[in-house]
């Protein structure tokens, strides 16, 4: 069994969406041929606040037949403290800028800089851990894997992009402020990654963007999902006549909803009892951000319902009780396939992609047969009104699925082609 560090910020129990990817190369990588020993901190059960206080904040290591982690203090920085706290953005970007600039001198700058020194003592004591992997957000913490690599040439490590750093298509610098960090960003990335041996992204459009900025090759790991469950809550479904819409997690300033918005109002004002109902969950994360889509969703009247962030595990309910998924392309970036769409395959439920991506979510809805597709208003209309009727009729919303394409987006199999890769980066 080979042995493998990697260092993932965001880990299990936290209920964030990039602990899920990691938590994915622990549980399966021991299939293939590797034994993964995981870095994180310490998070709380379901916690999903960066900057909650630790019950317990006391090194913890958990041995498995499968796997180890080792979650580390939490040392909670100035900046994690001001992070809810909209008003004092400045001086939280000023803090960013400091981070770094420092970190590429001072890798005791970083506030989780304790991975560092637990990783190097680690592979002091084990030289049979040859290969690093860290996951990223937060970027700043390859400036760990480029420092372990210099003190163990023999290494081979390897960043991770959950997202894009520097060359993200939707960050766009507003004042000189956010220029300078973006430029120094730039500057650090191409630093950090100058001595990896790949790096590994979600998708082949990414692979082919990032390994134009750094000049390494890369490996493609999708995010998946685990394996295929039934959530339904049928009775429950039944008794309502409405169609439930669900949109799960975070919203971006990209994202077009008004050729839904503008549907589902033409269809519920030609009723005496409104059709279809559509709900946000955990699209905000403070009340600044709710006031937000407040306003974005005023349109829809008492049709729309807001909730709150809850933990992954009860996700579950929130999609028993819908009957249709929604997701929306994101304009001016390429490449995505947001976790958001595996828990909906999940899910058994339709997706309706409104308008599309044409590009990855489209893919993923044809080849696996899970959902409907609309540009334009009219297209729209008719799918949610034929989605009305079949519920009414008691017809199932959906054929059946492509379930052997949609083996291929599954974390197991992800990980398998994960590990046929470093394989072969052992060989060289």
């Amino acid at each position: 069994m080979k042995k493998i560090l990697i260092l993932s910020y965001f880990f299990p129990p936290a209920n964030f969406v990039g602990a899920q990817r990691t938590a994915a190369w622990a549980n399966y990588l021991h299939e293939f041929g590797y034994f993964p020993i995981v870095i994180t901190r310490k998070w709380n059960e379901g916690q999903t606040d960066l900057i909650d206080k630790q019950g317990n904040n006391q090194l913890e290591v958990e041995e498995l037949k499968t796997h180890e982690v080792h979650r580390l203090p939490y040392k909670r920085s100035i900046r994690d403290r001001l992070s809810n706290y909209p008003k004092l953005k400045p001086i939280q970007k000023a803090l960013t800028l400091q981070e770094l600039v420092f970190s590429n001198y001072f890798l005791s700058s970083l506030p989780f800089s304790n991975f560092y020194d637990y990783s190097k003592e680690l592979i002091k004591n084990d030289p049979s851990i040859r290969i690093v992997i860290v996951s990223g957000r937060p970027f700043q913490a390859f400036s760990i894997g480029y420092q372990l690599k210099k003190d163990f040439p023999g290494i081979l490590w390897i960043p991770d992009y959950r997202d894009k750093w520097s060359n993200n298509e939707g960050v766009t610098p507003n004042n000189a402020l956010e220029k300078v960090i973006y430029n120094l960003e730039k500057k650090s990335e191409k630093k950090w990654t100058s001595n990896c041996s790949s790096f590994i992204t979600v998708s082949k459009s990414w692979k082919n963007d990032i390994s134009k900025l750094i000049s390494k090759n890369g490996i493609v790991s999708a995010n998946g999902f685990d394996k295929e469950i039934s959530v339904s809550d049928e009775e429950n479904l039944k008794q309502n006549k409405k169609i439930r819409l669900l949109y799960m997690g975070s919203l971006y300033g990209e994202q077009n909803f008004s050729i839904l918005f503008k549907a589902i109002n033409e269809i519920n004002k030609n009723e005496q009892e409104a059709k279809i109902h559509l709900s946000f969950l955990g699209s905000y994360s403070n009340e600044e951000g709710k006031k937000a889509l407040e306003s974005k969703t005023k349109i829809l009247g008492p049709n729309v319902t807001l909730m709150d962030k809850v933990q992954h595990k009860e996700v579950t309910n929130y999609l028993a009780n819908s009957d249709v998924v929604v997701l929306t392309s994101i304009q001016n970036l390429t490449g995505i396939l947001p976790v958001k769409i595996y828990d909906y395959y999940n899910s058994g439920k339709p997706i309706l992609l409104c308008p599309s991506d044409n590009d990855l979510m489209e893919n993923f809805i044809e080849e696996t047969e899970s959902g409907y597709i609309a540009n334009t208003q009219d297209e729209c209309k008719i799918i949610l009104e034929s989605l009305v009727e079949k519920k009414k009729n008691g017809q199932a919303l959906i054929g059946p699925r492509n379930t052997k394409n949609a083996y291929f987006y599954t974390r197991k199999y992800q990980t398998k082609l994960l590990a046929e890769a470093l394989d072969r980066l052992l060989e060289k």
